[in-house]
């Protein structure tokens, strides 16, 4: 997690979640205990997670977040307005949602019904049948209402498989990866997230160095000058506003 995000310390901090049960096997422990303190049991899964049994998922979060005071972090998601419309859900594009359906897809969990493909890059959120027809009425009338919904029963199906494909966990280099027990121990089994997740991919610059140079150089020049004429116009009023004093 990243640094000033807790009042009581202001260095990054790891949070760890441990679960009894990596099977996948459709069963998960329950949370009520008997008077001995042990478990009571398991509770079925629909549909059954992955099993993840000699897996453990790190998550890089120290780059997410955003100062709110000079000393306090926060992460977005949490805000109604940060949410999928009608739910609770963060959207995919906050710093909670991406480290929550990161973790989700890693555990094999179903996609939320208004997961589309569209979220893997940014949101668009899937729209049922009824709110299709209500943007087509509003757009032409009773026609195109009907076509509009004729489109989505087309396409649902592709959809669906669409937004499955999204939905796969896949490694974030600087950001996230599944490791194993055996690539855990050639570390020597130091779980610090960053010796796991790598780097983040840094986009490659086409634009070539000879033809940067003079074009940031121009930039700087431009706002120096900027700077000055600023610098002029706020030394004249300054001028004007000592000449009133004087006068009076």
């Amino acid at each position: 997690m990243p640094a000033q995000l807790f009042f009581t310390t202001g260095i990054p901090v790891c949070l760890w979640f441990l679960t009894r049960d990596k099977r996948g096997s459709g069963f998960q422990p329950l949370n009520e205990r008997n008077k001995s303190g042990r478990g009571t049991g398991f509770q079925p899964v629909s549909p059954p997670l992955r099993d993840r049994r000699g897996e453990t998922l790190f998550i890089d979060a120290r780059k997410l977040g955003t100062l709110q005071t000079r000393t306090l972090r926060i992460l977005s998601g949490l805000e109604e307005a940060e949410c999928v419309p009608g739910t609770s859900d963060p959207l995919p594009t906050s710093d909670i949602g991406r480290i929550v359906y990161t973790y989700r897809q890693w555990r094999g969990e179903p996609a939320p019904d208004w997961w589309d493909a569209q979220c893997g890059t940014g949101f668009q959120p899937v729209m049922d049948a009824d709110q299709r027809q209500d943007a087509a009425a509003t757009r032409s009338g009773k026609e195109v209402q009907r076509q509009d919904a004729a489109a989505t029963r087309i396409g649902k199906e592709d959809q669906r498989q669409d937004a499955a494909a999204t939905w796969a966990f896949k490694p974030i280099p600087g950001f996230a990866q599944s490791a194993t027990t055996e690539e855990i121990a050639k570390h020597a089994h130091v779980l610090t997230p960053g010796r796991y997740v790598g780097v983040e991919d840094i986009e490659e610059d086409a634009e070539p160095f000879a033809e940067k140079y003079p074009r940031l150089v121009a930039e700087v020049e431009e706002c120096l000058a900027e700077g000055e004429r600023l610098g002029s116009l706020v030394r004249s009023r300054l001028s004007a506003v000592e000449e009133v004093n004087d006068a009076e």
